[in-house]
C-alpha cells in the first residue's frame, strides 16, 4: 500500500500448505520456526541440489512465476516503489459492481504513470467495475479532458482500453484469486 518492503512468508510463492505436524509443533498449518524442517515445496525446488524448481508441479511454478512478477513489479515500477497511493475502497463500498468483502482496489501514480491495482480474492473470476471518485483526480492531480486510456496489464502483458473519468466507473476482468495492475501512461 506503501513505499514499505514486500514481505512474503517462507514458501509462500510456491503454495505451500502447511499441512501436517513438523518438528515441535502440532498441525496448525503453520510452518515452524523454532527448529529444523524441511519443507516438501522447497524439498521439490531444490531438486536435488540443483535449485532450478525440477521437481515443482506445473500448478506450482505457475505460481512462483506469479509471485515473481509481483515482486518486480513492487521493486521496479517508479509507481509502487516510490509512488504515491489512493485508496479507492470508500468510493466503492456501496458499488453493486464491485465486491467490496472479496476485491480491494487502489491507485498508485508517480509523474506521469499511473496504476490501477484491483485484487480478487474470490475463488470465481469477476466482471467488475471501479469507481474512481473526483477526490482522486485532485489528489494525485490527475488529467481530466482525455478520459479514454489504453492500459497494460502489468500481470498479464495484456493491454486494453479503460475509462478514467472522475466518480466513473472502470470496468476490470478479475482473474480468481488473482488480480490486475493496470499501467496507464498519463
Amino acid at each position: 500500500l506503501r513505499t514499505n518492503p514486500v514481505m512474503i512468508y517462507f514458501a509462500q510463492e510456491l503454495g505451500e500448505a502447511a499441512e501436517g505436524a513438523q518438528g515441535f509443533s502440532g498441525d496448525d498449518g503453520r510452518t515452524t520456526i523454532f527448529d529444523y524442517w524441511t519443507l516438501p515445496t522447497i524439498r521439490r525446488w531444490r531438486n536435488g541440489g540443483k535449485y532450478d524448481g525440477g521437481q515443482l508441479t506445473a500448478e506450482e511454478k505457475e505460481l512462483r512465476q506469479f509471485y515473481t512478477n509481483v515482486l518486480h513489479i513492487a521493486q521496479e515500477e517508479p509507481a509502487v516503489a516510490r509512488g504515491q497511493f489512493f485508496d479507492l475502497m470508500y468510493a466503492n463500498a456501496d458499488n453493486p459492481m464491485m465486491n467490496p468483502h472479496r476485491q480491494y482496489a487502489f491507485l498508485r501514480k508517480h509523474d506521469d504513470t499511473l496504476l490501477l491495482i484491483v485484487a480478487n480474492f474470490d475463488e470465481q473470476p469477476s466482471q467488475s467495475q471501479v469507481r474512481i471518485p473526483a477526490h482522486a483526480f485532485d489528489c494525485l492531480d490527475l488529467p481530466t479532458d482525455k478520459p479514454r486510456h489504453i492500459a497494460m496489464d502489468l500481470l498479464t502483458g495484456q493491454a486494453m482500453e479503460i475509462n478514467l473519468s472522475p466518480d466513473g466507473l472502470t470496468n476490470v476482468q478479475l482473474p480468481a484469486l488473482s488480480g490486475v495492475v493496470l499501467k496507464v501512461r498519463l
